[in-house]
Order: C-alpha cells, then sequence, then structure tokens
C-alpha cells in the first residue's frame, strides 16, 4: 500500500493496539496477549491542498535600504507600501484582517518589535478569488545578521541556534475559512559546556543491549526455577513462549505474570511472580500481601556475580 499512493492527495495510517486479558484455567493464571494491527489509506483534506494551486503574492524588504532614513521611517514606509499593494486588489487590512494590522503597527511604532513571517490568505475584490499573501518584512534582515554572526564564532566554544517555529490558526470571518501563519525566527550565539570538552578525561560506562540485558534476565530467571527442578519450556509453554518474544522483540512489554509450579526436590508448590517491567515500589506492594517472600534480582546471574 505503501508503494502506490499518491503523497499530494492520500495519508497511510497505521495504528497498532496490545490487548492482554487473563484465561481462566485450573492453578495456574494464564494470561494471553493479542497485537491488533489495522492500516488504512486516507484521503487529505481538499482545503489543505488548494494552496500550492492559489496565486501567491509575496511582499518582502530589501536587507540595504540606506542609512539615510531612521528605523521609524523605514518602517512606516514599508508598511504603507505593503497596504498600498493589497488596497490594489481591495483588500484592507485594517477590516479584513485586523490582528495583522496591530502587529504591522506595532512594528512601525517600535523599533525593538520583529514583526514574523506572516501568511494570510484573503480574496481579490475584483476577480473573486482567493490568494496567498506572504508578509516577510524581517526575513532578509534576519538571514544577513545569521550569516554574519555564522562567521565570527569559535566553534570548539560557541554554536550558532536558529529556532523557526510556524503557526498556523483560523481566524473568524463569515463565509469562507480564513487562515493566518506566523512564521517566528530567532537565533542565538550559545556557549558551550567546559565539561563536554574533557572527554578524554571521563569515566566510560558501555552499556549492554536491550537484547542482551532481556537475554541475561531471563536465562537467570530460568536458571533460578531449574534450582527447584522446574522448567518453563516444558510445563508452561506459554510462559516460555512470551520470554522468548521479550528477548527478541524489543518493543515488546512483558505484563507481570503468576503461575504455580512444584519443587521437584521437596515436592511442594509455590508461587512464582514474574515482575520484569515493574519499579521497586511495585515490588515493596506484593511483599506486603505475602507472609513468607522471597525476592530474586534476575539482573545478578544465578550464583552471585553481576
Amino acid at each position: 500500500m505503501c508503494k502506490c499512493y499518491s503523497l499530494e492527495s492520500k495519508l497511510i495510517l497505521y495504528v497498532c493496539v496490545c490487548v492482554i486479558s487473563e484465561t481462566p484455567a485450573a492453578g495456574a493464571v494464564k494470561w494471553e496477549r493479542q497485537l491488533v494491527s489495522r492500516c488504512a489509506k486516507m484521503r487529505l483534506s481538499k482545503e489543505e491542498q488548494s494552496y500550492e494551486s492559489l496565486e501567491t503574492l509575496i511582499l518582502t524588504s530589501s536587507p540595504l535600504m540606506g542609512d539615510t532614513f531612521t528605523v521609524r521611517e523605514l518602517r512606516t514606509r514599508c508598511v504603507d507600501n505593503l497596504q498600498g499593494h493589497l488596497r490594489i486588489k481591495g483588500v484592507s487590512l485594517k477590516k479584513q484582517h485586523p490582528e495583522i494590522h496591530r502587529q504591522l503597527t506595532a512594528y512601525v511604532e517600535d523599533a525593538t518589535v520583529q514583526l514574523p513571517t506572516m501568511t494570510v490568505f484573503p480574496k481579490d475584490s475584483f476577480t473573486g478569488k482567493s490568494f496567498m499573501c506572504v508578509i516577510m518584512l524581517e526575513g532578509p534582515q534576519l538571514y544577513s545578521e545569521l550569516v554574519k554572526m555564522c562567521k565570527c564564532y569559535n566553534p570548539e566554544s560557541k554554536l550558532i541556534l536558529y529556532v523557526c517555529v510556524c503557526v498556523i490558526s483560523e481566524t473568524p470571518a463569515a463565509g469562507a475559512v480564513k487562515w493566518e501563519r506566523q512564521l517566528v525566527s530567532r537565533f542565538a550565539k550559545m556557549g558551550l559546556s567546559k565539561e563536554e570538552q574533557s572527554y578524554e578525561s571521563l569515566e566510560t560506562l558501555i552499556l549492554p543491549t536491550v537484547r542482551e540485558l532481556r537475554t541475561r534476565c531471563v536465562d537467570n530467571l530460568q536458571g533460578h526455577l531449574r534450582i527447584k527442578g522446574v522448567s518453563l519450556k516444558k510445563q508452561h509453554p506459554e510462559i516460555h513462549r512470551q520470554l522468548t518474544a521479550y528477548v527478541e522483540d524489543a518493543t515488546v512489554q512483558l505484563p507481570t505474570m503468576t503461575v504455580f509450579p512444584k519443587d521437584s526436590f521437596t515436592g511442594k508448590s509455590f508461587m512464582c511472580v514474574i515482575m520484569l517491567e515493574v519499579n521497586q515500589k511495585s515490588v515493596k506492594e506484593v511483599e506486603g500481601t505475602r507472609g513468607s517472600v522471597r525476592t530474586i534480582d534476575v539482573m545478578r546471574d544465578v550464583f552471585g556475580s553481576v
């Protein structure tokens, strides 16, 4: 299915749910686990696909506008010309997009305000067709400042962090749905931690893989049971199958399981609770419900070596 669908109009949705249930049985409690998977081909919204077919108007400013004007004069000129281009199409930002107009006004009045890239979808009053308008007054300036910063920093002790977040919001309007998109960009020069630079002098800890850890747990678990003459493979094949799947697949989560085997040497039955995926608090709770309890850490080998 993934090899024969259109990325422009379709989406492949895959859902996987694990269902664990207890099955009635004489003596030992048995557990069954079913992994239910479903996939489907979903159609994308037509509204989202129509952006590419819209006429696009990009309103931007040059990063080099000279030194003969103040910041307020430059910004006033930009915003006036921007609204003039939109008025040619019969679009009034003040009436139709008041939030955008408010941000442009603040951009003019306060020189410290940085204007994010914004996208609106107004309608041309003369043709009746909607179009995409991208307002990028700070884009060229931010880019030139970013390039300048990247050319004058020490990569051994500094890091240039550039973050860009796109915020899309629906604006209330009569008739067609209107969308506004703001692209907020920021960058900064960050100092690297001194501790990160001393790799050679640090103590090194090599951790085993998940498969190696799980294999060790299951081997030690079965080793402790073999001391009592219990073979999970022969006497409890379903438990053995689940433990094998737990070792072979790192995504498998093992539920708490309880069995009631018989000690081959004493002839007495005992309760064995297998809890490989729980924390110490859960173990303490189980220990508090029984009188004689022996807890074994299966991460330690049968004879005590780590």
